[in-house]
């Protein structure tokens, strides 16, 4: 467990409460009371309580649900709460206190991330940090984020890039133009995506470059860039990678058409009448679901009545989460 520098918190005698956590002190059931309790309507503060044990559980599960809860609460103690949870020794439990910290208005959180990145060993949590502190737009930061652009990690110098595009562009294209020729797909896609922004037609280049690469990581990269950009001169090529053999640019178009909203539903319903190809249905009648609008329901009954397989399945799915969203909008 990585040891608190600087808190006042004392958990080190915590106990649980059995009214809370059941006489059963198996982790399942702690993870199920707990989850239970922070769902139900009862006080803030009761919460906060919970949420306080539970962040002192041996099972990373039950501190993972506790931090989940805690980031998404308007209470004054959750920020020394998040604070505490970044010196979990499991990572996914220190990246979601990060991602809670870089919600909250205050002044001190920029200073606490710069202090734990230096003692930061995970690649996934310092990545994490890096990417928020950009977030901050701080000119100060600058010079910190940019120093993590040599990072023997390429997960964290993408995210040293992401970071310092949340910068207004003219402030930070000195530092990261270099990286548009990265052997890394990730880095070159985010530094393209930055640059395109601006008046660089490189940056634009570079995206074509990488779309028309033979390398899978490569097509992924340009293509989480144009979801970025919402460009709709490149949806017909996004509608042609749809239709990829690789399940791995599948999923990165579908992630990435969704971006686009309701303003893709109509093309995609027209290209789904007019084109063959399972691979391309599928992912057009996921898109679709996500969306959520019921203009598209007349189409996925067609293709769940006419459909066999994983096209009739994925309509139904769709189907149901239209109808769903439909019906958590009306009871809002």
């Amino acid at each position: 467990m990585y040891k608190m520098k600087s808190s006042n918190l004392d958990y080190s005698d915590s106990t649980y409460d059995e009214n809370y956590l059941g006489e059963d002190d198996d982790w399942e059931s702690r993870f199920s009371d707990l989850k239970s309790l922070c769902s139900s309507e009862i006080d803030i503060d009761e919460k906060i309580t919970f949420l306080k044990e539970a962040l002192n559980d041996n099972h990373r599960a039950v501190r993972y649900t506790s931090v989940t809860f805690l980031k998404d609460l308007e209470h004054e103690q959750v920020e020394e709460l998040l604070i505490y949870a970044l010196c979990d020794s499991d990572e996914w439990v220190r990246v979601r206190a990060v991602e809670g910290l870089s919600r909250l208005d205050s002044p001190d959180v920029a200073e606490i991330f710069v202090k734990y990145l230096d003692q930061e060993e995970n690649p996934k949590v310092k990545a994490t940090l890096v990417k928020h502190l950009g977030l901050f737009q701080e000119d100060g930061l600058i010079p910190t984020i940019a120093c993590y652009l040599e990072d023997e990690d390429a997960r964290v110098r993408a995210n040293a890039v992401e970071g310092l595009g949340f910068y207004p562009s003219e402030r930070v294209l000195h530092i990261i133009k270099p990286f548009l020729e990265d052997d890394n797909p990730r880095i070159r896609a985010n530094v393209a995506l930055i640059l395109s922004k601006t008046s660089d037609t490189k940056a634009q280049l570079t995206i074509d470059e990488m779309l028309d690469s033979k390398n899978s990581y490569q097509i992924v990269g340009a293509i989480f860039s144009l979801g970025e950009l919402k460009d709709e001169k490149y949806i017909p090529k996004l509608f042609e990678y749809l239709n990829h053999p690789s399940a791995l640019i599948q999923r990165n178009v579908r992630d990435a058409l969704i971006k686009f909203g309701i303003k893709i539903q109509g093309l995609l319903l027209k290209e789904i009448r007019s084109r063959g190809g399972d691979f391309f249905v599928i992912g057009a009648i996921q898109v679709l679901g996500f969306i959520g609008d019921k203009k598209a329901i007349k189409t996925l009954i067609n293709l769940m009545e006419s459909g066999e397989g994983e096209v009739r399945s994925f309509a139904e799915e769709s189907i149901d989460k239209i109808y769903q969203r439909a019906e958590n909008k009306e009871n809002y």
